[in-house]
């Protein structure tokens, strides 16, 4: 399978996905469209891109998995350490989970120094702190470092 044909298996999978769940959703109308419109519309438009990229794709080129899982690390590590970060960001708090973000993904990431992370993330940390929770008042969740 090459990967052409395997992209559009995802389309395919992911738009069956969305008609399934959609159906349950009240479609409205023509003149009042409701929820599931867009959803459903969506689900739709890659059933069909899926399908046409399958029967249009030739099979010549097979699919190097090991530089799929090379490429593939990067996001991965980001959506792992994203994941963790709305995990922990009402445990322990707007400010040190951001921080910690926000580090993480410039050191371990992004590959640059540690001082340049440090700078970086200190800077870009506190200056959202107060611009959301000061500057536009918005409530974010406490923690030790800003009771």
């Amino acid at each position: 399978m090459n990967k052409g044909k395997f992209g559009s298996l995802f389309f395919i999978s992911f738009g069956v996905y969305g008609i399934l769940f959609g159906i349950g959703i009240p479609m409205g109308t023509w003149h009042n469209p409701g929820p599931a419109t867009f959803p459903l519309a969506l689900s739709l438009l890659l059933c069909l891109l899926g399908t046409i990229i399958f029967f249009t794709e030739s099979g010549a080129t097979k699919v190097d998995w090991r530089q799929v899982a090379k490429r593939a690390k990067t996001p991965m590590q980001i959506t792992l350490i994203t994941a963790a970060f709305i995990y922990g960001f009402e445990r322990i708090g707007y400010l040190p989970a951001t921080l910690l973000y926000l580090f993480v993904l410039l050191f371990w990431v992004g590959r640059h120094r540690w001082w340049y992370a440090l700078l970086f993330t200190a800077l870009i940390g506190f200056l959202s702190w107060w611009f959301f929770g000061k500057f536009l008042d918005i409530q974010l969740p406490r923690s030790f470092l800003n009771p």
